[in-house]
């Protein structure tokens, strides 16, 4: 009875021992993980609007002969026609909308690539739930709970910044052979440079910059993604009434910013109008803070390209349109939105993302 007694204070001894050994460790390990850096959302919507110009450049400058030259066409584009009932990826889905009337668009052309190349963006780095470092089958595995903390653990752990210089290397191989048709120069090596350095990169950069911020910022396209080109707004529900929450480029009058106070006045204006394309999503954020749950702030607003049907044309017979149209660099100011646009589909944002796989409570 004396050594099971005696037997039975070693072992709690023991435990103690561990338990503060365990807890010495666990506070050298927090000690040690480096510091969440917080960024203003000034600096992230700068980031932000930076990229948006950079894709909008480089499109231009490599894209140039096949914007220029009417006999290329959207069928120039992708790697592969998939056969029917084959998976497409998102950026390919928007080239395959144009390919059908591909004459009547051939003057958006630069709106289309820079929309695709920013569809990649988004889907392959923005829109990633944590970390682009992370594969997909390693979420649920690594991450058990959104924490800003542990995604800056995740981007400066060894291991995975370790890997950082092989992703870029194969998302910049992958975008560059999905636009390789558009592409005009024959120097290989010095595209897939300026791609990698000039938009790849600062991709990573202002997603792990997101990521890793205590609020939460996530980018969303329009609720209109899926329409076809060329639909008539007025039959898109809630399209006209919502305008005024997108920066639209108006393919109609030499890419000028669509100005519906101005230009949506008359009952003839409003039916002529023509969703075209989602170029870019828009930029929003909301703060976490205590006890209290904030409205989503927009800090960019989603670009979009519309255009107006010819005189001839008319809802019950949607054929027409005149002159296509450089995306407007004019500025909106932020604004809190808590009726912000969604987008559909595949196009769930961080929180929702959040919430059905996390168990996160709204």
């Amino acid at each position: 009875m004396n050594s099971l007694k005696l037997s039975l204070e070693e072992s709690e001894a023991q435990r103690a021992n561990f338990q503060q050994r365990l807890e010495e460790a666990s506070n050298t390990i927090f000690r040690l993980l480096p510091q969440r850096q917080e960024y203003t959302e000034s600096e992230i919507e700068e980031d932000y609007e930076r990229l948006v110009k950079v894709v909008k450049n480089w499109v231009n400058i490599n894209c140039e002969s096949f914007v220029d030259d009417d006999t290329y066409g959207f069928d120039a584009l992708g790697r592969r026609r998939p056969p029917p009932g084959d998976h497409l990826e998102v950026f390919e889905e928007v080239i395959l909308r144009f390919r059908s009337q591909p004459m009547r668009w051939i003057e958006a052309k630069e709106h289309v690539l820079v929309a695709v190349v920013m569809r990649y963006l988004y889907e392959r780095i923005l829109n990633q739930l944590f970390s682009v470092l992370l594969n997909p089958e390693e979420y649920l595995l690594t991450v058990r709970a959104w924490r800003s903390d542990t995604v800056a653990a995740i981007n400066s752990y060894e291991n995975f910044v370790n890997r950082r210089p092989s992703i870029e290397e194969r998302l910049t191989s992958d975008l560059h052979d999905f636009l390789g048709g558009a592409l005009s120069s024959q120097d290989n090596e010095s595209t897939i440079s300026s791609l990698h350095k000039e938009v790849i990169v600062p991709t990573i950069t202002l997603a792990q910059k997101t990521q890793s911020s205590s609020s939460i910022w996530y980018f969303r396209y329009s609720d209109f993604l899926a329409h076809k080109p060329g639909s008539f707004g007025s039959r898109i529900p809630n399209f006209l009434s919502s305008i005024q929450e997108f920066r639209c480029i108006n393919l109609s009058n030499r890419d000028k910013l669509l100005k519906p106070a101005n230009e949506l006045t008359t009952r003839e204006e409003k039916e002529s109008l023509l969703y075209v394309l989602d170029i870019f999503p828009g930029l929003y954020c909301q703060r976490v803070t205590a006890g209290d749950s904030p409205p989503p702030s927009t800090i960019n607003q989603p670009i979009l390209l519309v255009a107006f049907a010819s005189k001839e044309a008319h809802p019950h017979n949607q054929q027409g349109l005149s002159t296509p149209v450089d995306p407007d660099k004019s500025n909106q100011n932020r604004t809190t939105s808590p009726s912000r646009p969604v987008s559909t589909g595949r196009d769930r944002g961080i929180i929702d993302n959040l919430k059905t796989k996390f168990g996160f409570r709204g």
